[in-house]
């Protein structure tokens, strides 16, 4: 019991240091805003209506109210957590997202084939030493948040919570992959999230118009959120033939777990983005 109890801990762990990291700092009023996404997320935790008891079944429940959780945090903070990007964050991500499509469909499959094609025209861009277009930075923060949305479908599926459970399914790697977990899926999801602001679906009282409107506002807002800044090219170029060699390695000859070694490039890429020297891109 005492090693479940500690898989949780480290969880809770993760989420807080997640929060914290995406946030920056704690703010007043933030205490609100946490007790809303908790209070949510706890209720799905029980039983629901009509669902029998007997058949209780904690470990469908718990991935659901976690996922609540996320999306409510990234909504409720989605001015303070929306990522400031550039193409060193771009790069990064493009390259571990197509890790990921490898381990998704195979490296034979169409889907992947159209995937590594966008994704090399990406590459290209990132390296481009020129100012984007307003339509193309948010082109750009939108394949951001695809990629994302491609690591997440991945940590879900990959995502091990007996160990919440069941005791004998605890191994040495559930404890550092219970913290990595609750803090790469928390930002891996907050920014799939932010997604939901494009679906063009008006509310219940709200016109198609309206909420045209609002999704134009929308992608303005993470337009700005597009710096003109890069690395120096041969950053970019070390960036591929380093992060990319060791993900192609890591394919061919399994070195490391594949949803340990997602979460912890996750957790990491602040602190080897910021290790690349920048420069302003030309007007």
């Amino acid at each position: 019991m005492g090693g479940i109890a500690l898989i949780a801990l480290l969880w809770a762990v993760g989420i807080a240091v997640g929060c914290w990291r995406m946030l920056g700092r704690f703010e007043k009023g933030d205490g609100l805003y946490f007790s809303i996404c908790l209070l949510i997320s706890l209720g799905l935790l029980l039983p629901g209506k009509g669902e029998d008891t007997s058949a209780y079944a904690p470990s469908i429940h718990l991935p659901q109210a976690y996922g609540v959780f996320i999306f409510m945090f990234a909504m409720l903070f989605r001015d303070r957590i929306a990522a400031l990007i550039d193409e060193r964050v771009i790069l990064v991500w493009t390259l571990l997202a197509l890790y990921v499509g490898v381990e998704l469909f195979g490296p034979t499959h169409p889907l992947f084939f159209v995937f590594a094609c966008v994704a090399a025209l990406v590459i290209v861009l990132a390296a481009c030493p020129w100012s984007f277009p307003q339509w193309l930075r948010i082109a750009m923060y939108i394949w951001f948040m695809f990629c994302a949305s491609m690591i997440g479908i991945l940590q879900i599926r990959a995502a091990d919570f007996r160990p919440f459970f069941d005791y004998a399914s605890i191994s040495p790697l559930s404890f550092p992959g219970a913290f990595m977990s609750g803090m790469a899926l928390l930002m891996t999801g907050a920014h799939v999230s932010h997604l939901f602001f494009f679906i063009p679906v008006p509310g219940k009282h709200q016109s198609f118009t309206d909420r045209l409107e609002e999704v134009r506002e929308h992608a303005l807002f993470f337009g700005k959120r597009y710096a003109a800044t890069q690395a120096e090219i041969w950053w970019h170029t070390t960036m591929i033939i380093l992060l990319g060699g060791f993900l192609l390695g890591n394919t061919l000859w399994h070195l490391v777990p594949v949803f340990l070694l997602v979460n912890a490039i996750i957790i990491l890429m602040p602190f080897i983005i910021a290790l690349a020297p920048v420069r302003q891109k030309s007007q």
